[in-house]
């Protein structure tokens, strides 16, 4: 808020979301969330060992082992933002982030298409399919064949003497694994290296930056293209900016001579 305010008054406009986003630190939210499921599943835990067994606190029980769980999960995951300091995990994280909204989008595209091979092959197949025979088993197992697993029995497994189902099984199978093992994947990879080639590309960077890194004159957390921010070379950093930390890593300045 106090960004959004200062961003307002000096630019007179007010301050994109993708800005907004920015000076969001996820690690901080899972930080939070861990530590509330854990206390609250810690404090479900003490009341039943402690002899409180009401029917409440009873059928809680499993629901502790998944918040403790949870809680676990998510402290691990915030123990990678320390990997983050590194030069070569900082640029693998910066990429999955870059990535993130391609390939959630991307993913929103094959799900849809994903439901339609399913009910394909539960309508078409499931009669005279074992593993279509329910829209769960054919979710399973079509997951199953993205992995590689058991394609061989998935192909000849029709209990059926119809040819035209062993023809129709035989084309589905094939088309589902060209189009989400070779296609997709291949696809991923692209997005992804869109990303890292765009995280390399300091032009790219500078043309591409939200509102709130072009005020501060920042290309990214290591990198300044203005006088103002190459100051802090000089010890004369404005305290506005907050930057006067980056000033041990003078090897990140960009054209200090302007």
């Amino acid at each position: 808020m106090k960004t959004k305010d200062y961003y307002e008054k000096e630019k007179g406009t007010i301050l994109s979301k993708r800005a907004c986003w920015e000076i969001f630190k996820l690690n901080d939210l899972i930080i939070c969330f861990s530590h509330i499921i854990t206390i609250v599943g810690s404090v479900i835990k003490l009341s039943i060992d402690h002899g409180i067994q009401t029917n409440y606190i009873i059928s809680m029980y499993d629901t502790t082992g998944i918040l403790l769980g949870f809680g676990c999960l998510f402290t691990w995951m915030s123990v990678l933002h320390y990997l983050a300091y590194d030069h070569v995990f900082s640029l693998l994280f910066s990429v999955m982030e870059r990535s993130a909204c391609v390939v959630i989008k991307f993913l929103a595209c094959i799900s849809i298409l994903f439901a339609g091979f399913v009910l394909f092959a539960w309508v078409v197949l499931g009669p005279y399919h074992i593993k279509f025979a329910s829209v769960t088993s054919t979710i399973q197992s079509l997951l199953a064949i993205m992995h590689g697993d058991e394609v061989y029995v998935t192909f000849t497994a029709i209990d059926s003497d119809k040819e035209i189902i062993s023809i129709f099984n035989n084309i589905f199978l094939g088309i589902f694994l060209a189009l989400f093992t070779l296609v997709t994947l291949n696809i991923f990879i692209a997005i992804f290296n869109t990303a890292y080639e765009h995280q390399n590309d300091n032009t790219y960077k500078k043309d591409h930056r939200s509102d709130l890194l072009k005020f501060i004159g920042r290309m990214d957390t290591k990198t300044f293209d203005t006088p103002t921010c190459v100051s802090c070379v000089n010890r004369s950093c404005p305290p506005r900016l907050r930057c006067m930390w980056f000033c041990d890593e003078t090897n990140t300045i960009e054209n200090p001579t302007n």
